[in-house]
């Protein structure tokens, strides 16, 4: 398969549809060693399976990106999602073996919803979310205030592994791209026809291809968690993801 290959929308659909099928399989694995509830786990387990449901509703769009460029929008509203989850990830996973200060990273980001929710609750709703997160309150049953944490904080704070920072950085530059694509503002106009330009398009796909590339090394760091490395699983995850990984920034027809 050539560069100009590994460029074309129809391949590159196809190829995430084998690596969504990777994922499945992923994902049987985990619910076959019930090991998904404790803190740890159940942040990366929900992390790994909205990744997979996100990239599953785009692979259509992802497939059509040249018979219907404007899906390029919609793809991009939801790979900007996916990287503000990849770099939670890592901000958690860079501190993985150090059980303490991951589950204060985690709670932090779990007591992000009810930050907002949780005053407006009815009683017996406020009962049933202390049950369910204990460790979000206090002894006087008062939420736990975790600070206000940003994005950049997220990246200050990944320190231990270079890969994951770098990954992340990558992950914070689409992300801040496509959140163009989320507000209304003074390049909405621009955007809504940069489809209908053919340089413009071709970038598109490239911001596309790179973010579901870095969705899917998230998504191998996550399954390595649960599934051996040289097991058959892990073996076809990685030859999935080396193809998604596989692809030229401006292809042969533009030259």
């Amino acid at each position: 398969m050539n560069e100009q290959d590994n460029n074309n929308p129809e391949i590159k659909g196809k190829q995430l549809l084998v690596f969504l099928q990777v994922l499945n399989d992923v994902t049987d694995v985990i619910w076959d060693k019930k090991n998904y509830t404790a803190p740890r786990e159940r942040f990366y387990y929900s992390i790994l399976m909205k990744l997979q449901f996100l990239i599953d509703a785009i692979q259509i769009q992802v497939y059509n990106l040249d018979h219907k460029p404007h899906y390029g929008l919609a793809a991009g509203l939801s790979l900007r999602t996916c990287m503000l989850d990849v770099i939670n990830l890592y901000y958690v996973m860079d501190v993985h073996e150090d059980i303490a200060e991951a589950t204060l990273r985690i709670n932090t980001l779990m007591a992000d919803h009810l930050k907002y929710v949780y005053p407006s609750l009815k009683d017996d709703e406020k009962e049933e979310a202390r049950k369910n997160w204990p460790e979000l309150f206090n002894e006087q049953e008062k939420l736990i205030d975790f600070g206000r944490i940003t994005t950049r904080d997220f990246l200050k704070a990944i320190t231990h592994f270079d890969t994951l920072k770098t990954e992340a950085y990558e992950a914070m530059h689409i992300y801040q791209i496509f959140s163009k694509y989320e507000h209304n503002g003074a390049f909405t106009f621009d955007i809504l026809h940069n489809s209908y330009s053919a340089t413009s398009n071709n970038i598109i796909k490239f911001m596309i291809y790179s973010a579901i590339g870095i969705c899917a090394l998230a998504c191998k760091i996550i399954a390595s968690h649960w599934v051996d490395d040289l097991s058959p699983i892990a073996v076809k995850l990685n030859n999935s993801i080396k193809d998604l990984l596989s692809f030229d920034r401006v292809s042969r027809s533009d030259n």
